[in-house]
């Protein structure tokens, strides 16, 4: 949780204070946020009576009348005591709160603000996309039941919610929701304001602040939040047919900022708003102790046309994709200049993508930064940070009958008596189309994977090659119209000297490798003994993918006195 000075909570009390407090019932799962941190709650009400636990902590409180707070605490008893206070949106969806730590003394105090969102659905991942979105809300033109939720595409025509009071009757077509019939007089403050607050009275604290935010409006519910942390600032009410607010700062670090409100209304074109308020500052000579300060606040939204405080664009619309964002900030691959902006694509221009396994990324001519896939190794793919990784592949065909797929190798100090053969034999059915073209430069790897830790390491590798020449002839040929063959006395280039691929139902591969160049490349053959568990594949440069598991279970041998593996697989 955000509480300054120590992260320490130990027991709390809740008291929330709602609109209507008997009108309300909050069980269900939340989302609680406080700074970066964030956790979904699950808060069960009887009567008054709340109870949850946060952060590992259980509290219990209950749910007050109308515009009471709990104030914070000082435990005699025990050194350390939380209390957790706040208030709920009439809508009964949104709630806004403070944390309260008293340490072992009068002060300090740990201090720090909660908001937090009732959740609609939680399908245990926090990606966009999958109809339950990262903040834990039905997306629209989806629909989800259950917990975990199981989320489904709406059909065209469904009834859905665009997430705006100001449009009514909206559906779905092809996934988007939209073509609803707009409401007035309505106000949405969704989007990108920059907004200047002068403080007055002699605050000891700036005479003036500067600040871009983010809102986002639901119904009545608004919360905005910090571009750059998106940590949430300011939480509170519209009344969307007048356009008048009323919210509070959130997520203070300050023990003078509980709740610093702010009152106003947003102009009839949308595009600004005037609001008053005050702030609180600790006072120089008794820190410990605060004074309260008046603050005016006038904010212009983005997509005016006019560049204003923290913008570096405006183009008077709200689109991204055009050089200047939604968020009036100049995209990547773009340049933009005068008001209204007018952007054109910096093409061949290098880039970021943000994609680590990508390199050379550069400007379209469209205002796209592309870059081309970093080439790993066989076996490997590229993982977190661009890193070239052990990956086995997915999916991969396995055989009906793992136990006749069988592993051997030796692997001793005289190289040229190593040995490897591999068979996959009832495998699953194949089409000899997916095998790909070898004679024609479709190339194979075999892979061992060792899978005795949390994530998988290469032990072995062996190439072979797609088309060339081998024993003054084809390397790969045809074998009927089943499938092709591989010879090669030479070995080259990682020892492997015959391969047979066959498709059909069953389908079935055997990779058979002797001599010195089993062991003389990176991931060679492996020492003896071999630990399990571990699993073998066959990868194809068209996708074909063969695979058996093996564990201790089906070890056959495993002489390290003689350099010698045979393994039969596992289901």
């Amino acid at each position: 949780m955000s509480i300054s000075r120590h992260p320490v909570v130990v027991a709390g009390l809740l008291v929330l204070a709602p609109a209507a407090a008997g009108a309300l019932d909050l069980t269900g799962k939340w989302r609680f946020e406080s700074g970066s941190y964030v956790e979904l709650v699950q808060v069960t009400q009887s009567g008054s009576a709340l109870s949850f636990s946060l952060a590992g902590y259980a509290f219990s409180g209950s749910l007050g009348s109308p515009g009471t707070f709990t104030s914070y605490e000082v435990d005699a008893t025990s050194p350390n005591r939380a209390n957790v206070f706040g208030r709920v949106m009439p809508s009964g969806n949104l709630l806004d709160g403070r944390v309260v730590v008293a340490f072992s003394g009068d002060p300090p105090y740990g201090v720090g603000g909660v908001v937090a969102t009732r959740c609609t659905c939680d399908d245990g991942n926090t990606t966009n996309g999958d109809g339950c979105d990262a903040t834990c809300q039905v997306e629209a033109c989806w629909t989800c039941a259950g917990d975990p939720s199981i989320c489904s595409p709406a059909g065209d025509g469904s009834a859905c919610e665009d997430g705006s009071d100001c449009t009514t009757g909206e559906t779905c077509t092809a996934g988007a929701c939209g073509g609803g019939a707009p409401v007035s007089p309505c106000t949405n403050m969704t989007g990108r304001w920059n907004r200047h607050a002068e403080i007055s009275g002699g605050a000891p604290g700036p005479s003036s602040v500067d600040l871009a935010s983010q809102v986002a409006q639901r119904g009545t519910d608004l919360v905005c939040r910090n571009p750059a942390s998106e940590n949430a600032c300011d939480v509170g009410t519209i009344d969307p047919v007048t356009g008048n607010f009323d919210v509070r700062a959130v997520n203070s670090d300050l023990f003078c900022s509980p709740f610093d409100p702010l009152t106003g209304s947003v102009a009839p074109n949308g595009l600004t708003y005037a609001a008053t308020g005050t702030v609180d500052f600790p006072l120089p000579a008794t820190p410990d102790h605060c004074g309260t300060y008046p603050l005016t606040e006038n904010a212009t939204r983005c997509g005016t046309g006019t560049i204003d405080l923290t913008e570096t664009c405006d183009d008077g619309n709200l689109d991204d994709g055009d050089g200047c964002s939604a968020t009036c900030g100049v995209e990547p691959c773009w340049t933009c200049s005068g008001e209204p902006s007018a952007c054109t694509p910096l093409t061949g221009t290098p880039c970021d993508d943000s994609d680590p396994c990508t390199s050379g990324d550069t400007c379209t001519s469209a205002g796209a930064c592309v870059g081309g896939p970093i080439v790993c190794a066989p076996c490997l793919a590229c993982g977190a940070g661009g890193a070239c990784v052990a990956a086995p592949r997915s999916p991969c065909k396995a055989s009906a009958r793992p136990e006749k797929s069988v592993l051997a190798f030796k692997n001793v100090a005289d190289a040229e008596k190593d040995k490897l053969a591999w068979t996959w034999k009832r495998g699953a059915p194949t089409m000899l189309g997916e095998l790909g073209d070898p004679p024609g430069g479709d190339g194979y790897v075999l892979c061992l994977y060792d899978e005795t830790g949390v994530v998988p390491a290469l032990l072995f590798r062996a190439t072979v090659p797609g088309g060339g020449t081998c024993d003054g002839g084809p390397c790969w040929t045809p074998k009927s119209d089943r499938g092709f063959g591989y010879k090669n006395r030479a070995g080259a280039p990682d020892g492997v000297v015959s391969t047979r691929l066959r498709s059909g139902d069953p389908a079935s591969a055997v990779v058979k490798g002797s001599g010195p160049l089993l062991s003389s490349h990176a991931y060679g053959l492996p020492s003896v003994p071999l630990s399990t568990p571990f699993r073998v594949q066959l990868q194809g440069d068209a996708g074909f993918c063969a695979e058996t598991r093996y564990d201790a279970s089906g070890v056959l041998k495993n002489d390290p006195a003689h350099g010698t593996f045979k393994a039969r697989g596992v289901p």
